[in-house]
């Protein structure tokens, strides 16, 4: 009966055994889970470290494309400005051009007394007078004559005659 019971006892230290086995067993199994969510968590840090690593090449792809776009926004800039200073000069040459068909019909006489009856009696007449005297014949019938005199009026009447602007419009 002792036997009996002495390898009973055998057995029951083998199911201790068997239990501290699975005991070791349950701790692995929480460990490797613990391990299993410690991995999960590093991967979802790992996918957000792509994407910043994404982000950054693309960056780094744009900040290298800024002299490419400076040059072509300088050489748009550039051409825009060529273009314009070509506009200019064309309007320029433009606006002499009439100003010059302008005063071609200007003429500004200088030494006509401004005072006295010496050539006439009104500034017309004195012009009328220094044409008629320069050898152009075609004198009221044909030309249309507007003149001022130009400068301020003077005082003193010893000073120079201010010059007369003649603007001659032909018919």
């Amino acid at each position: 009966l002792l036997r009996d019971i002495l390898s009973k006892m055998k057995g029951l230290d083998k199911l201790d055994n068997i239990a501290k086995d699975l005991d070791k067993l349950d701790n692995i199994a929480v460990e490797v889970r613990s391990v299993r969510d410690d991995v999960q968590t590093f991967r979802g840090e790992l996918q957000g470290m792509r994407d910043k690593i994404y982000t950054l090449e693309n960056a780094v792809e744009e900040l290298k494309q800024i002299p490419n776009r400076k040059n072509q926004f300088e050489e748009a800039i550039d051409k825009t400005i060529s273009d314009m200073l070509s506009t200019l000069e064309y309007h320029q040459k433009y606006i002499e051009t009439v100003e010059r068909q302008t005063n071609n019909k200007n003429i500004i006489i200088t030494g006509v007394p401004e005072f006295g009856n010496i050539l006439g009696s009104d500034d017309v007449e004195r012009v009328m007078h220094v044409i008629k005297k320069t050898g152009f014949e075609e004198t009221d019938e044909k030309l249309n004559i507007h003149m001022k005199r130009l400068g301020k009026i003077r005082d003193d009447l010893d000073d120079r005659p201010r010059p007369l602007l003649v603007e001659v419009e032909s018919d």
